[in-house]
């Protein structure tokens, strides 16, 4: 994914764990998701393997973050400012349906 157009950039923090996170760089480019991040390398993640993309909405209008889960059942927490922005191309990149609100899921039980 070396080779790909960056679509968006922006700076974000990656939650590893629930209590640290890392500070970088996230891009979305036309074959994935790419965190460059100085204190832990870069995480890849292409679009094919991004089961679903929650959204996290606080206060049903800010939006703060989404979480990538893998089919092996692995979770990206991702937080940035600009999130609607991430959402617009992510939306362009994945299959409908992929991206989802994280406040359904936990009113549905998952």
């Amino acid at each position: 994914m070396e080779t790909s157009n960056a679509l968006i950039q922006t700076k974000a923090n990656f939650f590893k764990t629930g209590f640290h996170a890392y500070h970088g760089e996230l891009m979305l480019t036309d074959q994935g998701l790419i965190f460059d991040a100085q204190a832990m390398g870069k995480v890849t993640i292409p679009y094919s393997q991004m089961r679903v993309v929650w959204v996290q909405v606080v206060l049903r209008r800010i939006y703060r973050g989404i979480v990538i889960e893998a089919p092996d059942g692995r979770r990206f927490h991702f937080v940035t400012s600009h999130t609607k922005k991430l959402l617009h191309v992510l939306n362009k990149q994945v299959p409908v349906g992929t991206v989802r609100d994280w406040r359904k899921s936990v009113k549905q039980g998952g």
